[in-house]
């Protein structure tokens, strides 16, 4: 899966250039969503010992435990100010 069309190179100059926007925070690289460790962490249930899922789109919500357990995957039409996400992060 890759929404960003981006390549790498093009992502490395888009980084350097946003100096002049003076951005402050750290840009990541960009991964392939199907083999990168941390989305094999989060999608498959042998894993993170909960639940298999799987990344279908951006902004796909993965809320983690105080513990840093995988706790709920909130599919992307949810939005982040649903009342059952500020619930579960006692906003």
């Amino acid at each position: 899966m890759i929404s960003e069309g981006r390549s790498r190179e093009r992502t490395r100059k888009f980084k350097h250039n946003t100096r002049r926007y003076s951005v402050t925070f750290p840009l990541a690289a960009k991964v392939d969503v199907g083999t990168h460790p941390v989305y094999q962490w989060l999608t498959q249930k042998a894993l993170n010992g909960v639940l298999d899922s799987q990344v279908t789109w951006n902004f796909q919500k993965h809320l983690l435990d105080e513990q840093g357990r995988l706790a709920r995957c909130i599919q992307t039409s949810v939005s982040p100010f649903d009342d059952d996400i500020l619930g579960w992060l006692n906003v």
